[in-house]
């Protein structure tokens, strides 16, 4: 890995942190995500959609749904418990149609 994409890693991986350490707070978005980092939004929607190629919502979103996706899997969980722990308020998301 060279040096650019090991500051690009430890970048995301930092605001994965910051989402999953905010994870049940289901206001927590763009404006609080820019505030954590301390960075303006304009420049972190920046940065990471030139590493990632996505906006800061879908970047929190991915997160909240990977983690949602770990808890299915590993805990005996309804959809319901863990739409309320990743943030999402309403277990619509795990619907099947």
């Amino acid at each position: 890995m060279n040096d650019q994409s090991s500051i690009d890693h430890a970048f995301t991986r930092k605001l994965t942190e910051i989402i999953r350490a905010n994870l049940e707070n289901e206001n927590f978005g763009v404006k609080e995500l820019a505030r954590e980092t301390g960075m303006s939004r304009f420049n972190l929607n920046r940065k990471l959609h030139f590493i990632s190629r996505k906006t800061i919502n879908q970047f929190i979103r991915e997160v909240r749904l990977e983690r949602a996706m770990e808890m299915l899997r590993q805990e005996s969980v309804t959809a319901s418990e863990v739409s309320n722990e990743v943030g999402f308020s309403s277990p619509a998301y795990f619907s099947i149609l």
